[in-house]
């Protein structure tokens, strides 16, 4: 089972990298719209996933995630090279 999270509480643990993967997965889909939502596993290998949103909003997050996760491994990498 999934836990749900809310799309700042996803951020959140990605740009502390806590999170091992994530991926969008669909909710429902029409002629017109198409609602997805975005599913994660956690360093914990806990299930989370966010609400379904419209995929405008969706490819967004996405964006937003790939960003944050490159900057914390830079950060992580950084960090452990100071030790």
């Amino acid at each position: 089972m999934h836990r749900k999270v809310t799309v700042l509480e996803l951020e959140g643990l990605v740009i502390n990298n806590l999170i091992k993967s994530y991926r969008i997965s669909e909710c429902s889909s029409n002629k017109k719209l198409r609602s997805l939502k975005v599913s994660a596993k956690t360093v914990n290998d806990e299930d989370i996933e966010t609400e379904c949103m419209d995929q405008e909003r969706i490819g967004r997050i996405i964006a937003i995630l790939a960003s944050y996760q490159k900057w914390s491994r830079l950060n992580f990498n950084l960090g452990e090279s100071k030790k």
